[in-house]
């Protein structure tokens, strides 16, 4: 997650807050597991296998899924990790050096985005 704040920071925003959290979902068969992961979306993953799948491979994954993924209630379980965050993009600020000469445009687009601001 700090990663992920600091490529916010890199990207210009302020103040990235993140947050995580974990969400499990508890599943009595595989097929009803692969039911709901159907339902949730497709898997869009470049690497994804192109074909169709052999005979009986449905069955090895059941079989799989019932071996690895039982947890201590007998229940199957899938844990995902969720991030969420969010930035803020800071107001413009006008380089100060020993000597600054600003436009009068500048001026107010400036005062006007401070008032906007405030309200």
């Amino acid at each position: 997650m700090h990663d992920w704040g600091d490529m916010l920071v890199h990207g210009g925003f302020a103040e990235p807050v993140m947050d995580m959290e974990r969400i499990t979902l508890s599943f009595d068969t595989p097929e009803r597991a692969l039911a709901e992961l159907r339902e949730l979306g497709a898997n869009l993953h470049p690497q994804r296998f192109p074909a169709l799948r052999a005979r009986g491979w449905r069955e090895r994954l059941h079989q799989v899924m019932d071996a690895n993924l039982r947890g201590a209630d007998g229940k199957l379980t899938l844990t995902f990790e969720i991030i969420y965050g969010h930035a803020l993009k800071p107001v413009p600020r006008a380089r100060m050096g020993e000597e600054t000469s600003l436009s009068v445009a500048d001026m107010r687009a400036m005062l006007q985005s401070e008032r906007r601001g405030r309200e």
